[in-house]
């Protein structure tokens, strides 16, 4: 299996940003320390492990709007098919990740934009989702679906970086969904 990096991608300094890896068949699941920069962590991870594909829960693209005279100034297409948060909402976070993939796919790494939240809604779970911690049952649900842990996730971060891991390996295995358009950004889930 081709090495994935699954990101949840957050706050620069907030401790919000987590990724997950296969590690001798089991997920392996960091999480950044609260002060601790988040993108120097995420391109110093990236750069040992060097993986074939990084997904990352996070907008890499602005709204079409912006190149043309006309249009949706907040969402893009693939926003609006998966009722996603708007990349301007999200502000610097969109902007620091559109800067962190141009990094990665610079030195070569592809780059795919993931949503969690609706790989959960596919696979008909999302009535497991709580605040704050992964369920007991959604984490038996997704053992069922190919994903163990090799420690229980700590909290929604790491989870949601699992999460972002597994629409990784369904869109090298072929299986994954596609949503928006190519010319403006897509959501792989």
């Amino acid at each position: 299996m081709r090495d994935i990096i699954g990101i949840d991608y957050g706050g620069r300094w907030a401790g919000t940003t987590s990724i997950a890896r296969v590690n001798d068949g089991r997920i392996k699941l960091h999480s950044v320390d609260k002060g601790q920069d988040a993108d120097a962590f995420l391109s110093d991870e990236v750069d040992r492990i060097k993986p074939s594909l990084i997904a990352i829960d996070a907008p890499l693209s602005l709204p079409e709007a912006y190149f043309k005279d006309s249009g949706d100034l907040n969402f893009r297409e693939s926003d609006r098919q998966l009722k996603a948060m708007s990349p301007m909402f999200l502000g610097g976070l969109t902007a620091r990740a559109i800067a962190l993939s141009r990094q990665w796919r610079k030195k070569g790494y592809e780059v795919i934009e993931v949503y969690p939240s609706a790989l959960v809604r596919h696979w008909e779970l999302i009535h497991y989702l709580k605040k704050g911690k992964p369920s007991d049952e959604l984490l038996k649900e997704m053992l069922a679906k190919g994903l163990e842990f090799s420690r229980r996730p700590n909290n929604m971060h790491e989870l949601d970086a699992a999460l972002a891991l597994m629409s990784g390996k369904r869109y090298v295995e072929g299986v994954a969904l596609s949503f928006g358009q190519e010319e403006e950004g897509v959501i792989i889930v």
